[in-house]
């Protein structure tokens, strides 16, 4: 048997987006940019392996979708509207972003790949991580606060 060394290839948003939105069983990998989903992802370092959109969407899941005014968004759905519009909030933030229409879903992260490390959904640890992180989004400032001014942060030679 032939062992399959195949791993995605990276691609830009606007080159990603019609493959997408066909829901093709092929996935997309892409570099994460921006700090709204730290400490799970960090902007320049991670990256998320995108697959279709799910027909049920699910509160928890890390989707990319599109703003109305063109920028593309991973962030986590938190919630429903009684409208039937998605909720939604980044694991760094604490605001929760309201009325993104289901059509505005592009692709569901389906993988990640952290500090070098891949994992899928369904590894334990995040599957830990998806059930504590979004209820602490009260306390996300204090912790991220906390964390930049104890010692040992991670930030070797900065003061």
């Amino acid at each position: 048997m032939e062992k399959n060394t195949h791993t995605p290839r990276p691609l830009h948003l606007a080159q990603a987006e019609p493959l997408l939105r066909e829901r093709l069983e092929a996935t997309v990998m892409l570099t994460v940019t921006g700090g709204s989903m730290l400490p799970l992802l960090a902007g320049g370092r991670d990256r998320v392996t995108l697959g279709p959109v799910p027909e049920r969407l699910r509160r928890g899941e890390v989707l990319l979708y599109r703003r109305a005014d063109g920028s593309y968004v991973l962030h986590r759905l938190t919630g429903f509207g009684q409208d039937g519009t998605l909720v939604f909030c980044g694991d760094r933030q604490t605001e929760p972003e309201r009325g993104i229409r289901p059509e505005q879903v592009i692709a569901r992260a389906v993988a990640f790949e952290r500090k070098g490390h891949f994992f899928t959904r369904r590894a334990p640890g995040y599957r830990v991580y998806c059930a504590l992180w979004p209820r602490l989004r009260w306390c996300r400032q204090a912790i991220f606060h906390l964390r930049a001014v104890l010692p040992g942060n991670g930030r070797k030679g900065q003061k």
